[in-house]
């Protein structure tokens, strides 16, 4: 696997990671904060 390949997917996970704890987000992830 190239490095920008691994770049990308590492910048999907954040991405994904973003949408989950923003404000209206994951439900699961605000009971735990």
């Amino acid at each position: 696997m190239s490095l920008p390949k691994n770049l990308s997917r590492f910048a999907t996970l954040v991405d994904i990671i973003a949408r989950l704890r923003a404000p209206d987000g994951c439900p699961w992830d605000r009971k735990q904060t």
